[in-house]
């Protein structure tokens, strides 16, 4: 009977052990496909990871050299892209070697809307080690018999050229946006801990955020924020000039953060 016993037993303990090594052989093969799987993913999918110097700015890194594809097929916006792309060059003074360096578009589309359809774009401008994320956009088609900003001598009704474009820019008609900045290779800081650091030696704060980078009045500046009073509805919000250095700061309601 003993024996019996021990050789259902040992009989148990091998189709166990057999169960368990052709799950283990499972496992390891249904890790082995999300792997490549994964691989294959963040091959073909937009990087938002933040930039090592800029862990509060992620932006999308396209690897296409003519962000024009970005329009796939569409001839309208290939059309716009080409002239906002010659505009941005000639308004903020620049030329396409510093363009190709710089800027990098993340979508571009077409938009249909109420008064008519606008070319819009999202992208990010990098100088030094600082990355805005921005976004430009203008009509490029009025609905027929419209009769907004008549002192913008534009066709209407009809898909506009390059120098009406021009000139819906230049009256920020149709709530176009532009985006302007100063095109410089380096900053005055050599990087955002060093940027990080004036602040706190001045004596405006120990202990604040980096929100965000923008352009004011065409410099990429450094906007930072200090919560640590808001139990007195107080927030500091302080903005550093990256290329000249000047400060402001501002006492605003920690509601709007």
């Amino acid at each position: 009977m003993k024996k019996i016993l021990l050789i259902s037993l040992f009989l148990i303990l091998l189709i166990t052990s057999g169960y368990v090594l052709t799950r283990r052989n499972e496992v390891v093969k249904d890790k082995t496909d999300t792997t490549n799987r994964s691989e294959i993913f963040s091959t073909n999918s937009k990087d938002t990871s933040p930039t090592k110097e800029s862990p509060s700015q992620p932006y999308n890194k396209i690897t296409v050299k003519d962000y024009s594809t970005l329009c796939k097929d569409d001839i309208v916006c290939k059309k716009y892209y080409a002239i906002w792309k010659s505009e941005q060059m000639f308004r903020s003074k620049y030329d396409e070697a510093y363009f190709n360096k710089h800027i990098v578009p993340e979508s571009v589309e077409i938009l249909k809307w109420n008064e008519g359809e606008s070319f819009a774009i999202i992208y990010n401008i990098t100088i030094d080690w600082a990355t805005v994320k921005t976004s430009d956009g203008f009509i490029v088609k009025t609905n027929k018999g419209d009769k907004s900003y008549p002192a913008v001598k534009i066709s209407r009704g009809e898909y506009l050229t390059e120098q009406e474009v021009k000139l819906a820019i230049d009256a920020n008609a149709y709530n176009g946006s532009f985006t302007l900045f100063k095109p410089v290779e380096r900053l005055l800081y050599k990087n955002q801990k060093d940027a990080r650091k004036v602040i706190s030696d001045r004596g405006l704060s120990q202990k604040f955020e980096v929100k965000e980078f923008n352009f004011i009045k065409g410099d990429i500046s450094m906007k930072a924020y200090d919560s640590t009073d808001c139990s007195n509805n107080n927030l500091k919000r302080i903005t550093l000039d990256l290329i000249t250095g000047e400060i402001n700061t501002t006492i605003d309601a920690c509601l709007y953060t």
